[in-house]
């Protein structure tokens, strides 16, 4: 019966042990990456105020081009705000000048796709 009651005993050490680690290594995770986030957004609020990075980073002007019938202003709306965040320029010093497919990019994940697709249906 003592043999039972110290592996019932180190069966509840140990997984007590275990679950306080874990809940030390998930508040350190939560707490670094609070500081992080900080960090980032104080760097964002200091470029802002700083003037001397808003002129590093201005596009050059480009010619504008007038806006076929079939572009929609929504969508024209939309892609100049995302290359205005991806690429950090004010999106007023952008200037629209067409949009154009670029056959150059294939997604491999859409090329996995399609294989996949035809070979399971090669198999019947």
């Amino acid at each position: 019966m003592d043999w039972v009651s110290m592996g019932i005993e180190t069966t509840v050490i140990g997984m007590g042990v275990v679950f306080s680690v874990l809940i030390i290594l998930s508040f350190v995770t939560w707490l670094l990456l609070r500081v992080v986030d900080n960090k980032k957004h104080s760097n964002k609020d200091q470029q802002s105020k700083d003037p001397g990075t808003i002129h590093a980073q201005t596009a050059s002007p480009v010619p504008v081009c007038n806006i076929e019938a079939g572009d929609d202003p929504i969508t024209i709306a939309i892609i100049m705000a995302a290359v205005s965040a991806a690429s950090g320029v004010v999106q007023s010093n952008l200037k629209f000048t067409a949009i154009r497919r670029s056959n150059a990019y294939h997604s491999s994940w859409a090329e996995q796709g399609a294989n996949t697709l035809i070979n399971s249906r090669q198999n019947f």
